[in-house]
């Protein structure tokens, strides 16, 4: 496939109208949700990531005296009451004041001017919240204030249109989340949430962005599949409609992590779940056993403060770090009943076994077949009387030495049956099917105010999610050494942000973030996947295929099933993702505009191996090669074996296989997709009831393509494939 030269292309145009009285709270509700918002999207529409944010707000507003004329040159300090780090700024000709760059928590305001008594009051800043604030300051002498007691936040935004749910601190800490995994309260909590669905749209409509870096599952669509730990997150601001052009899809989750402050604070948390004390020991199993283990753990610490070296470095009001890690661990068996070969069988000895009729099965020997495709029983030990007509003497067993290494080295791995049941009529074994989580997840996170000019902050995260299970009943338990029967499911994920503020005037700011996100997703069969088990086995192996084969029976019941497979589940895949993105977002104001210009460039990087089916090598065994021919279908062509002749577990123990496939699988593929977006968005403050929202959005995707050229697609400029 030649490269693709074409790019597709967006561009969405966003307006509102927010017409809101603040004379009436109530009324002002209503009014609000009436706003109309009119989105116009021109252009091919392409779903895309959503533009990567801090989560940073800002405090704005306009400086008034009691006349209500603005007061141009009144200076504006602005203090975070937990980290002690300040800001300063001036409101310009028209009054306003804009302090941006500002992460969720406490703030406390002084707003002052010649001749004025100051105004001080005090909020608590969310996520991702612009905090509009107006100050009325009296005449008075420099040295009155008039405090404003009470959070001076509103409860409504009369600045904006977009409907969004933040969830503080204090809801992630009290509220009781399921496995303490943040998109389940956010599901439980957001009205217009449910899953991955937001207000019915598609998965990818929806996308979480932790500290600017995307938490993204390529492959499959929605968050990642390990989350941060809840410890660590400061706030969550959930954008369900209505968003300004910064973003790109209908609904963006902002996840801000958590940062120090002056105090050095930490938490030490354990959750425990253990069925061998208390009620749960007692409680009746429906099989009448023991219930089986159950052992979940759930545990973690966490420390934030300031950055101090003793007699180096004092980092109080400027620089701070927090840390955060937590641990699941489970331990639990799941009752099974299942079917296994007998210890006789496993020794060659296929005496005795029937149909649950009552009716005999015989096994004939491949060794003696003759012209016409008739056998001679297995009679190994037994008396001579035995022949072909005559099979009521016969051993019905084979010579032990004739066992294939094959069979004998999964013999060797199978768990033996608990009772003495006929594996071809009952279950012949009860027991435990284990199942365990290992899911450690670190964040660490370092803030550093330089001046009132200049913020930076650092957050590196990484999640672990191991886990391994019987994922189906139907191959038989998992073997002793825990290779086959079982779904092993690791993830990695590793995620890192770095964001610079800047202040060029108390008109014109910016903001900066880069970030990165890789993650890695496996299904596999047992531990060892580069193991080559083909050769290990005695199997042939034409292309070196590693991993575990698939050992099954050709037919899977009855006199035609080995009774217990060597397999797994789910066929082996892997995703390996990493998402760059670099945002850049401009800041000025002019008069009653605040005007907002951003860029953004992501690159989406993507190995993907397929779902391998079939299996690299796949050997199946189906009973007819220890099956009396049945001379009377040979006329017609209809070859078959002669009714309850044969055994699928006696072609086992020798190795007579009805088929082998070695199949050369493909390697990853390696896709590469990008984004490049930019933005313009003017928040007009018309009149003092009245704010117009406009944006206008532009973005071009270049083709993904496959780096090797190995999927074949559509080349518009030379219109052919």
């Amino acid at each position: 496939m030649s490269r693709p030269r074409n790019t597709f292309h967006k561009m969405a145009i966003l307006t509102s109208l927010g017409l809101v009285s603040r004379r009436d709270a109530t009324s002002s509700a209503s009014i609000a949700r009436a706003c109309v918002s009119v989105l116009l999207l021109m252009g091919g529409l392409l779903l895309g990531g959503a533009y990567a944010q801090s989560g940073a707000g800002s405090i704005q507003g306009t400086a008034r005296d009691s006349s209500g004329a603005v007061l141009p040159s009144a200076t504006v300090s602005i203090r975070n009451t937990a980290t002690g780090t300040s800001s300063r700024t001036t409101s310009h000709s028209a009054g306003v004041f804009t302090v941006p760059a500002l992460f969720a928590g406490p703030y406390s305001v002084a707003v002052s001017a010649d001749g004025m008594a100051a105004w001080k009051a005090t909020l608590v800043l969310e996520v991702g919240q612009t905090a509009v604030l107006n100050p009325v300051l009296a005449i008075g002498s420099v040295n009155t204030q008039v405090t404003v007691l009470g959070d001076q936040s509103s409860l409504i935004d009369y600045h904006n249109q977009t409907v969004a749910t933040d969830l503080e601190r204090q809801r992630i800490e009290q509220l009781p989340i399921n496995g303490r995994v943040l998109s389940s309260l956010i599901s439980q909590t957001v009205p217009g949430v449910e899953g991955q669905s937001v207000n019915g749209t598609v998965g990818n409509a929806q996308e979480y962005v932790l500290d600017g870096a995307v938490l993204a599952n390529v492959e499959q669509g929605g968050v990642t599949f390990r989350q941060p730990d809840p410890d660590s997150i400061q706030e969550v601001r959930i954008e369900t409609s209505g968003s300004s052009a910064k973003y790109d899809l209908p609904s963006t989750t902002i996840l801000t992590t958590r940062s120090g402050t002056n105090q050095f604070h930490g938490s030490l948390f354990e959750t425990n779940r253990n069925n061998a004390y208390g009620i749960a020991r007692t409680r009746a199993n429906p099989l009448g056993f023991v219930a089986p283990k159950l052992i979940r753990n759930e545990f973690g610490a966490s420390l934030g403060g300031p950055i101090v070296v003793p007699k180096i470095y004092d980092g109080r009001d400027k620089a701070f770090f927090f840390v955060a890690w937590e641990d699941e661990e489970l331990r639990q068996d799941d009752q099974v009943q299942l079917y296994v070969p007998t210890v006789a069988m496993r020794q060659g000895n296929f005496n005795g076994l029937t149909t649950s009729g009552g009716l005999p099965y015989v096994i004939y020997d491949p060794s003696t077949t003759q012209p016409n495709g008739t056998r001679t029983p297995f009679n190994y030990g037994g008396p001579a009387t035995c022949t072909a007509t005559a099979t009521a003497t016969c051993s019905n067993a084979i010579n032990p030495s004739l066992i294939s290494p094959l069979s004998k080295t999964l013999y060797a791995v199978s768990p033996l049956p608990t009772n003495n049941n006929n594996p071809y009529v009952s279950f012949n074994y009860q027991g435990t099917a284990p199942r365990y989580i290992h899911a450690p997840t670190f964040s660490g996170r370092g803030d550093f105010h330089k001046s009132d000019r200049d913020s930076f902050y650092l957050r590196g995260s990484e999640t672990l999610y191991k886990t391994h299970f019987l994922n189906q009943t139907q191959y038989g338990p998992p073997t002793t050494d825990g290779a086959a029967n079982v779904s092993y499911l690791p993830t990695y994920n590793y995620s890192g942000a770095v964001g610079w503020s800047h202040v060029f005037s108390p008109s014109l700011f910016s903001e900066f973030v880069i970030s990165q996100n890789w993650e890695t997703d496996k299904v596999i069969t047992g531990p060892n996947p580069t193991r080559n088990y083909s050769s290990q086995f005695g199997l042939p192996n034409t292309f070196g295929t590693l991993g575990y084969p698939a050992i099954l029976s050709a037919n899977g019941n009855g006199q035609n099933s080995i009774l217990e497979e060597y397999t797994t589940a789910d066929n082996t895949r892997s995703q390996s993702t990493q998402i760059l993105q670099i945002d850049e977002n401009v800041t000025k104001v002019v008069g009653h505009h605040q005007f907002e210009f951003g860029a953004r460039y992501r690159r989406d990087h993507m190995d993907v191996v397929p779902d391998v089916a079939p299996n690299g090598s796949t050997v199946q065994f189906n009973g007819l090669g220890t099956a009396q021919f049945n001379t009377a279908t040979a006329a017609s062509g209809a070859y078959s074996a002669v009714t309850n002749t044969g055994l699928a577990t006696a072609d086992f123990f020798l190795g007579s296989a009805a088929s082998y496939t070695s199949a050369k699988l493909h390697g990853p593929f390696q896709f590469i997709n990008q984004e490049i977006g930019l933005y313009a968005q003017d928040d007009w403050q018309v009149l003092s009831n009245l704010t117009l929202n406009l944006g206008v959005r532009y973005e071009a995707h270049p083709t993904p393509r496959e780096q090797n050229n190995s999927v074949p697609g559509f080349d518009f400029a030379t219109q052919s494939i």
